[in-house]
């Protein structure tokens, strides 16, 4: 009796086997329906997900829905659950579809938001740096005008001031042309005997010397305003000027126009009696620059008078 109600080890590691085997036939028993219900609810499910990269579920997120869900029926199952868990895991996974759907449309649409905003930031940045840019060309602008009137205005107060002074000495030597003639005719009245009373005669060429030096001295005066009114444009501390040489650069055409203004005019500098006749031209053609043509001024012809 005792060999009967005792189980031999064979018996009990039979039953393991047994046990074991049925559960791994169960699970994939359930494995094998939850592959059969994805397949079925595949073709149905291709409209909610619509693309593949668009609304898809990845393998962590369907075990997550099984997961929660349940196990599969098994096999012996009805025909009802089996179609009751098709439709449950179905509605679970077009939910999370959805979900994950409207999840992938926002992360979208906030891309496309911030690309949007991006763009429209870049739009006022480029109106800014514009509108930047013309009040600049407009400052630019404005002081080459000022720059450029400047240079005519002292172009013009220079020609009128050198025109009213040579005209007063062009007066001035034509009066002393006069003089001369006077004083030689009144040398010819003189006579040459010792006894003649001649003081009328020297009394008269004593006046006309006096006006030839008066005449003569106006016209050294206003010779000295035309170098003075030059002198003090390039000097006007009034220090002594050195006379230096003209120094040409090479390679002027590589952008070393401004140097040669520049050394134009420290040549100039005490030279006023030798070029005043064309200072002002060259002031003018340094200073009056067109930034929208890039030439400088151009002085008349000699055919245009």
């Amino acid at each position: 009796m005792t060999s009967s109600m005792t189980s031999s080890p064979k018996i009990l590691c039979n039953d393991k086997i047994n046990r074991s085997m049925n559960m791994d036939t169960t699970n994939c028993d359930q494995l094998k329906q939850t592959e059969a219900s994805l397949e079925r609810l595949k073709t149905d499910l291709a409209t909610v997900m619509g693309p593949a990269n668009a609304g898809s579920l990845d393998h962590q997120q369907l075990a997550d829905i099984i997961l929660k869900l349940g196990p599969a029926p098994g096999k012996q199952a009805s025909i009802a659950t089996k179609q009751n868990y098709s439709k449950q895991l179905a509605a679970a996974i077009q939910k999370k579809t959805q979900e994950h759907a409207q999840s992938e449309y926002q992360s979208a649409k906030d891309k496309l938001n911030q690309a949007i905003d991006d763009s429209v930031q870049k739009v006022r940045d480029a109106v800014r740096t514009t509108v930047e840019q013309c009040g600049q060309d407009n400052r630019t602008q404005g002081q080459q005008d000022r720059q450029t009137n400047t240079a005519i205005q002292i172009f013009q107060a220079s020609i009128e001031a050198i025109s009213s002074m040579l005209v007063q000495i062009n007066t001035h030597q034509t009066t002393l042309k006069g003089y001369n003639n006077k004083l030689n005719c009144a040398y010819n009245t003189i006579s040459e005997d010792i006894n003649a009373d001649n003081a009328g005669i020297t009394e008269r060429i004593n006046q006309i010397h006096t006006m030839r030096r008066n005449i003569q001295d106006q016209i050294n005066t206003l010779q000295t305003d035309i170098v003075r009114h030059f002198d003090n444009t390039f000097n006007p501390s009034k220090s002594k000027t050195t006379l230096i040489d003209l120094s040409i650069p090479k390679d002027v055409h590589t952008g070393k126009g401004q140097q040669v203004i520049d050394n134009m005019k420290a040549y100039l500098r005490g030279r006023a009696a030798e070029y005043y006749a064309i200072i002002p031209y060259l002031l003018r053609i340094s200073d009056d620059y067109n930034a929208v043509e890039g030439t400088y001024w151009e002085p008349p012809h000699r055919r245009d008078g």
